[in-house]
């Protein structure tokens, strides 16, 4: 059989493409299959994600190294950073733990920071908001990158808005407290009815007491550590010779005390969830994932979400942030591998989406916001990510219940306000020096 010169040249380009296709596929010339090198096993362990929420970046993942197994487990939060030292002290932990934007005090040392070839600050400034730089860079070195980014904001029961004719969320605290008098009922020996709001109570019935008041403290200009972060200093820092922060402090405790015109709570009244759920709570402060939570609880409530509360509307708002980021363990015997994991499931557009729409969380990535901000259950919590904050801390849940004692020892006369976050400063001092 004889071919013609053009059917040889096509029949030579056939079989180069045929054969360079093949030395791809299994490894001898590198191209789309990005191996990262032999077979290698990545955990992951967290608390709040199930499974199906990194099903989409994985698979996303394993399209691109296909040597690279990703598996996630979850965790029980009550005994997960026990899990994770026991883990540590017998050489057997993952290879990635999801942290809490203000672990990082908690978990640098056992952390390995992001290769400086991989990632470098100024990318984390591109993509994220402020905030995600404030707590998770150090000295330079990237510790974790985060997979969403949720906000305090207002939740408010539209019903109830309605039949009183409210048009529209406040949007200062001066409405919140003019609103939250309004919609209480009190009867005559100053039983609660109805709370206007769920503000002024300890975590006995509010479980986001510590935000919400760093919330109120950092809008109001509190400074809340010294420049060198070795001690408290909200209860001392003053401004134009006032205390901001006892003022915020102040202002909160209000709604709890009876003999206030902000009088609306008590920690007994009910717990701020379950109030809220079946309608005798107005208007809650808190972050996006609750909205889930109260409709498994009450599937006919009929309630919205706005902006948080601000001083004035006249000035930058200010609000809160938290989050959780996936960091790499530095016992890990993978640590390269692990951190190009981390890499992809977070600047990885898609993969970003996928775990955000998934776990019905506000994306953390700024390119992910503009849609979000046209998402009706998730657009107040987006459009709060650019101007969000938060403060270092050493110990969150430790200084949470140093917040919430604050406020019990106020609410039940105890210590007067002044005398009540002085100790509480001290304790957060105390906390950081130890």
């Amino acid at each position: 059989m004889h071919f013609s010169k053009s059917q040889l040249i096509i029949i030579s380009i056939a079989f180069l493409i045929v054969t360079l296709f093949t030395l791809v596929l299994i490894g001898v010339i590198p191209g789309l299959r990005q191996d990262l090198g032999p077979a290698t096993q990545i955990t992951i362990w967290g608390v709040h994600d199930d499974a199906k929420d990194f099903s989409g970046g994985i698979s996303r993942l394993k399209s691109v190294y296909p040597s690279v197994q990703v598996s996630y487990i979850k965790k029980d939060p009550a005994t997960y950073e026990t899990e994770i030292l026991n883990a540590l002290a017998l050489g057997k932990g993952p290879d990635i733990i999801m942290i809490s934007n203000s672990d990082l005090p908690k978990y640098g040392d056992k952390l390995t920071p992001a290769p400086i070839n991989l990632i470098d600050i100024k990318t984390i400034e591109d993509k994220f908001p402020l905030v995600i730089k404030n707590d998770l860079v150090s000295q330079n070195n990237i510790y974790a990158l985060p997979l969403y980014l949720d906000t305090l904001a207002l939740f408010y029961n539209e019903d109830i808005f309605n039949t009183n004719n409210i048009i529209e969320a406040p949007k200062t605290w001066d409405e919140f407290t003019t609103l939250s008098n309004n919609l209480k009922k009190i009867d005559r020996s100053n039983k609660i009815e109805r709370a206007g709001s769920a503000l002024g109570g300890s975590v006995a019935s509010i479980s986001r007491v510590s935000d919400i008041i760093s919330a109120l403290m950092l809008q109001s200009g509190t400074k809340m550590l010294s420049e060198n972060t070795t001690r408290a200093i909200f209860a001392e820092f003053s401004q134009n010779n006032i205390n901001p922060g006892r003022e915020a402090v102040d202002f909160y405790s209000s709604f709890s005390n009876p003999g206030h015109k902000n009088f609306t709570w008590q920690d007994d009244f009910v717990n701020a969830i379950d109030g809220f759920s079946d309608g005798r709570v107005a208007m809650i402060i808190d972050y996006s994932y609750q909205s889930e939570i109260i409709k498994n609880k009450n599937p006919f409530l009929n309630f919205k979400t706005a902006r948080l509360p601000q001083l004035d509307i006249n000035t930058t708002p200010v609000n809160y942030a938290d989050y959780q980021a996936l960091a790499v363990l530095k016992q890990s015997q993978n640590k390269n591998t692990a951190w190009q994991v981390v890499y992809n499931l977070t600047l990885d557009n898609i993969s970003a989406d996928s775990y955000a729409k998934s776990s019905v969380r506000p994306p953390a990535l700024r390119s992910l916001l503009e849609s979000c901000q046209r998402d009706i259950n998730l657009s107040a919590f987006c459009e709060q990510s650019l101007t969000s904050r938060s403060w270092y801390q050493i110990d969150k849940n430790k200084i949470s219940l140093i917040f919430s004692d604050m406020i019990k020892n106020i609410t039940s006369g105890k210590l007067s306000a002044k005398a009540s976050i002085e100790q509480a400063q001290d304790l957060v001092t105390s906390l950081m020096s130890q």
